[in-house]
C-alpha cells in the first residue's frame, strides 16, 4: 500500500487526522470501511472530501526532516485495522484494543510543536 493509493481510493476509508487543524496535522489515519473493524480515538477529527485528504497529506509531506512514511496498523493475530501516514517512527503510535473489532489510537503530536516548523513548512 502507498499513500498515493490511499488518496486515490479515499472513499473506501473512514479518514481522520490528528492535530489542531488541517494545516498543522500530526498524522492522517485511514480505516477501511466495511471490514468489521474500526479505529477510534478521542482527538482524531473526521475528514470528508478528496481535496481535504490531499491537503493534509501535502502538509505532512512538508515535514521532510522527519521522513514521513506510511505505517500499517495491525491488531490481534496481525489483522489489518488501517494505516497512518505520520512523520515520526512507528514507536510513537500507541493503540489499545477496546473490543474484538475496535482499536483505540491515542493522539499524536505534530512535529511542528516539538521541534518548530521546518524551512519547508514556513514557505507554505
Amino acid at each position: 500500500m502507498t499513500i498515493q493509493k490511499l488518496q486515490e481510493n479515499w472513499k473506501d476509508y473512514r479518514i481522520s487526522y490528528a492535530g489542531t487543524s488541517i494545516s498543522i496535522p500530526a498524522a492522517i489515519m485511514f480505516d477501511p470501511k466495511d471490514d468489521g473493524r474500526e479505529l477510534v480515538g478521542d482527538r482524531w477529527t473526521r475528514v470528508e472530501g478528496k481535496e481535504t485528504v490531499s491537503e493534509i497529506v501535502g502538509w505532512i509531506n512538508t515535514y521532510t526532516q522527519f521522513h514521513p512514511r506510511l505505517h500499517v496498523i495491525l491488531g490481534p493475530d496481525n489483522q489489518l485495522y488501517g494505516y497512518i501516514f505520520y512523520p515520526w517512527i512507528a514507536d510513537n503510535i500507541v493503540a489499545k484494543l477496546i473490543d474484538e473489532g475496535t482499536l483505540y489510537v491515542y493522539d499524536l503530536q505534530s512535529p511542528v510543536y516539538i521541534n518548530g516548523p521546518s524551512d519547508d513548512w514556513q514557505e507554505r
